[in-house]
């Protein structure tokens, strides 16, 4: 869930003794209202947590968007190739949930990673767009060649909304990777 403070929040507060909120990329962000003045906002994401330790941070994480059954159904579904997208998502949000209770804040060490022909990202390609989208944002990216076919694969650091467009190809392999 996002949240909005007008003073610096912490980053972990008690509620009661059962009850905690753990929140995370902290940025400030101030505003001006109508007459100038400059007010000092704050944004961040958050979930409430049973208790400061880690597993419980991470459990709290994953709850705020996902339910139990949410989850078993996800991780059911994984291997079909039209529920990848929302494994992606579901992996994306575990991995966040973990370096955020590590108290790295942001994930760092996974990326996703989309693989298909360059041909579908050239000019006039079905996916020129998401080339366009790629070249802006300067993802890294490699050129190889499979079967006779060149491809291009490309990291993102997070789930995009193109990437749901595509996930249904045949053509295209998205995939979750870990660095170390």
């Amino acid at each position: 869930m996002k949240g909005n403070s007008n003073t610096q929040p912490e980053r972990l507060t008690r509620f009661s003794e059962r009850e905690w909120q753990i929140k995370w990329n902290i940025t400030r962000n101030d505003k001006t209202d109508e007459e100038g003045n400059i007010i000092e906002s704050w944004d961040y994401e958050y979930a409430n947590c049973k208790s400061p330790e880690r597993d419980d941070i991470i459990e709290g994480i994953i709850r705020s968007r996902y339910s139990q059954s949410e989850v078993e159904a996800i991780l059911s579904n994984a291997y079909d190739k039209k529920n990848m997208f929302e494994y992606l998502k579901f992996q994306t949000w575990r991995e966040t949930a973990k370096e955020v209770a590590d108290e790295k804040g942001v994930s760092t060490k996974q990326k996703i990673q989309v693989k298909m022909p360059l041909s579908f990202v050239l000019a006039g390609g079905k996916y020129e767009a998401l080339a366009d989208r790629v070249l802006k944002f300067a993802f890294p990216y490699e050129i190889t060649i499979e079967n006779d076919i060149e491809m291009v694969t490309v990291w993102f650091n997070k789930i995009l909304t193109e990437h749901e467009f595509i996930a249904n190809d045949s053509d295209i392999k998205i995939k979750q990777v870990i660095f170390d």
